[in-house]
């Protein structure tokens, strides 16, 4: 009725029939609404703008920073329509076992052995998937990606299967051409859910990207895997972060300065036991310079007197008690402060390893020195050294045979270091040698340069420079062997000059000179051997001395110029051609590449059962068999008719360094029988 108002319960009111419009402006405040009624999925997006929130109304702590960038909208792969399989199966994701075949499928709502803390993954199992083909699984293509911005891509596997498992971040551009792939993989041992990150920068010109999920293939799959919480999120450089949302595990050790805490923040109750190290903790006001720490102050403390040295404060010797009323004081030998009284030491109280090494009364046997005139070294031999130890334990200790090359400077020393095995040369170290009284080296032998040495220790072979002239008699020299004198004495007649082991002799009566090795002798002289036509003789050893000849010879240098290999005379350069009968040998030697041209014939007498004679001629490498090089074309005689054969040709020597060769005729038939005879060959030098 008209100006008659009503009163209308709101239980009277249909819910949702009373729109915004319908509310007067400013009628509603607070006290209408109830606490916590009013939620984010109430308020329109982006309904409410700065200038509704009041100065100061929301603090830090009513921020929540959440991954608002992250580009992934199905990072749990419960959309079927953003997932498709392609490979052995192609279609969308699998929303159970078996519904995608042998491909990818999600398990809504079931987490297998509660592997994955989730239930919102995907998976590939053995109980569909049985072949080695690779699966994957492809994201629709995405087009929320800023070119030239860094990312950060992530995801969580467990890998149950007998193939490594890959996710790519595959970006394109706007002619839809690819960049290199961004990947993670999850190896065979990665068999509890494992989180795997990479971080990329996303190509300036990308405008687009999707993700690839698949297994290795190669082999037969078996077992099963589990993919969730794929993320790529927009590494942003904003400082807000919520209260609380900061905690011990998400700070990298080593991150955090003594500069971001506040000064007495920080007490021992907050301190962990035992995580404080003492080169942490500084010292301050202790005179001991900058960076003094309790670590320093540990070592100072366990090696005091350093400490104290290092000063300027002494202790003085009649502070330093001894025992009873005994000090320092009382050790010193007079005004002398720095030597100890004889009678404040006990008898028989100092050892030999008390004293330095030069003082222990070392001995030695062996390490004989001499001076080498042809090389001009010093050289000793092998020998002993015989010491106590630091231990008061006598030793033997084995030195090695060496030499020592003239070092320069004014004196060469030879000296041993306490233990080695070997003794030590250098020049003008007499210093060095001799620090802290001898406590670790002695002097061996000092050493000036050519015969001028002195051997403290071993034995000296005398040069003859160190021995006065004419100071030996003939009655002091006592010997059957001259071998170690050398002199220049003029002339000497003599017979034979024989070595010790008869390998090698001179009879200056025969004028024969002799060596011996192994199986072979050389002898050279003046008409050698029975028929005196000789010079130089090499042949066997056996050979009786003096029964040389060059028949019996492997070559010889006759009295009148010839050569012989064996009985054959070797050609001379610029001979004429040289002939030789059937099997007879012509030897030739000839340089890397030069030739020798021949001619040959062979002749068969009447007789046989006939066919076909060749001639052939044999060569090679002297004392090889040798090879055919070369065979005439046959010629056939029937059955007790005569028959002959030739070949004429040339012979090069094809190896790199000069040879002898020799060369024969011989005959080869396939039935021919009867004799040979009047063979020829002609050979050019």
């Amino acid at each position: 009725m008209a100006g008659v108002g009503t009163i209308i319960n709101g239980d009277r009111i249909v819910t949702g029939t009373i729109s915004a419009d319908k509310i007067v402006a400013n009628t509603i405040t607070s006290a209408q609404i109830a606490s916590g009624t009013i939620t984010a999925n109430n308020i329109a997006t982006g309904t409410i703008t700065a200038a509704q929130i009041a100065t100061g109304a929301i603090t830090a702590n009513k921020i929540l920073i959440t991954s608002m960038t992250d580009l992934i909208v199905d990072p749990g792969f419960r959309d079927t329509s953003f997932w498709n399989n392609v490979g052995t199966y192609n279609g969308p994701l699998g929303t159970n076992a078996g519904s995608a075949g042998p491909g990818w499928y999600n398990l809504h709502g079931n987490d297998i052995n509660n592997a994955m803390g989730t239930t919102m993954y995907c998976m590939l199992w053995e109980g569909y998937k049985t072949d080695s083909g690779r699966q994957h699984l492809y994201s629709v293509r995405q087009y929320n990606m800023k070119g030239g911005a860094p990312y950060q891509f992530s995801a969580a596997c467990r890998n149950g299967s007998n193939q490594t498992i890959y996710a790519y971040v595959r970006c394109y551009d706007m002619n839809n051409s690819t960049f290199p792939d961004i990947a993670l993989s999850w190896p065979t041992t990665d068999t509890t859910k494992t989180t795997r990150y990479a971080t990329f920068v996303a190509p300036a010109n990308a405008v687009s990207y999707e993700i690839i999920i698949f297994n290795e293939a190669g082999s037969t799959w078996s077992g099963n895997c589990q993919v969730t919480d794929v993320q790529i999120i927009e590494q942003a450089g904003g400082t807000a972060i919520r209260d609380g949302a900061i905690t011990t595990n998400k700070i990298t050790v080593g991150t955090l300065n003594g500069d971001r805490l506040t000064a007495g923040t920080v007490d021992a109750v907050t301190i962990k036991a035992g995580t404080v190290m003492s080169n942490l903790v500084q010292i301050a006001n202790t005179g001991f310079g900058a960076g003094f720490d309790l670590g320093a102050v540990a070592v100072a403390a366990n090696n005091p007197a350093a400490r104290i040295n290092a000063g300027t404060t002494t202790i003085g010797p009649g502070l330093v008690l001894i025992g009873g009323t005994t000090t320092l004081a009382n050790w010193k030998n007079g005004a002398d402060s720095t030597e100890i009284r004889g009678g404040a030491i006990a008898a028989n109280t100092i050892s030999a390893n008390k004293l330095t090494i030069g003082n222990r009364g070392i001995s030695t046997s062996g390490l004989d020195f001499s001076y080498n005139r042809q090389d001009g070294n010093l050289y000793w031999s092998s020998g002993y050294i015989y010491w106590t130890d630091d231990q008061n334990v006598s030793q033997a200790t084995p030195i090695n045979a060496a030499g020592l090359v003239w070092q320069g400077g004014t004196n060469n020393y030879i000296y041993w270091n306490k233990g080695s095995n070997n003794l030590v040369g250098s020049k003008d170290n007499w210093g060095d040698i001799n620090a802290g009284g001898g406590a670790n080296s002695i002097l061996i032998c000092s050493w000036s340069n050519g015969t001028n040495f002195n051997v403290n220790y071993g034995m000296t072979t005398v040069d003859g420079d160190r021995i006065t002239t004419n100071s030996i008699t003939a009655n002091k020299i006592r010997t059957t062997n001259l071998s170690s004198i050398s002199a220049d004495i003029g002339e000497v007649t003599a017979g034979v000059i024989r070595s010790s082991d008869n390998s090698a002799s001179l009879n200056l009566n025969t004028k024969r000179l002799s060596f011996t090795t192994g199986n072979w002798r050389v002898v050279q002289g003046s008409a050698l051997g029975p028929n005196t036509n000789m010079v130089l003789w090499f042949g066997p050893a056996n050979i009786a001395v003096g029964s040389e000849t060059i028949g019996n010879s492997r070559f010889a240098l006759a009295n009148d110029g010839k050569i012989y290999y064996g009985a054959a005379e070797l050609a001379q350069a610029g001979a004429s051609r040289q002939t030789v009968g059937y099997n007879q040998t012509i030897v030739k030697v000839l340089d890397p590449g030069a030739s020798v041209s021949f001619d040959a014939s062979i002749y068969a007498e009447a007789g046989g059962q006939g066919g076909t004679l060749y001639c052939q001629v044999i060569g090679g490498i002297t004392g090889s068999s040798g090879t055919v090089v070369a065979q005439g074309p046959g010629t056939y005689a029937g059955p007790n008719e005569p028959g002959g054969d030739s070949v004429s040709g040339s012979f090069t020597n094809g190896t790199n360094i000069r040879q002898t060769f020799s060369f024969y005729v011989t005959r080869s038939s396939t039935t021919i029988g009867g004799t040979t005879r009047a063979a020829q060959t002609y050979l050019t030098m």
